[in-house]
């Protein structure tokens, strides 16, 4: 039999000792501070560092198919910002830092 579990989302991956820890989460009851569901831990996945980047190189190539496809846009690499403060544009920061 397998073991399936739904998820809505990473709530945070971390290294050390050789593994990767990658912690997944589904909106529990009730909001947060900003209103947001709250986030609960579902499940935690612990893999060696080069299984964690056979699953990457896996999932890059999903995500290569899903913006062949149409489903998803492609989204910006690193280094692609061209424009320069000075010319106006502020560079590209991610919300995540």
């Amino acid at each position: 039999m397998l073991d399936e579990k739904f998820v809505d989302g990473i709530q945070s991956v971390g290294l050390g000792k050789g593994a990767v820890r990658i912690d997944f989460f589904g909106a529990g009851q009730g909001v947060d501070a900003k209103n947001q569901p709250v986030k609960e831990l579902r499940q935690r996945i612990i893999m060696t560092t080069e299984s964690f980047v056979e699953s990457f190189n896996t999932l890059q190539g999903v995500m290569k198919r899903l913006v062949d496809a149409g489903v998803v846009k492609p989204q910006p690499q690193a280094g692609d910002n061209k424009k320069t403060e000075a010319e106006g544009d502020k560079p590209t920061i991610s919300p995540n830092f």
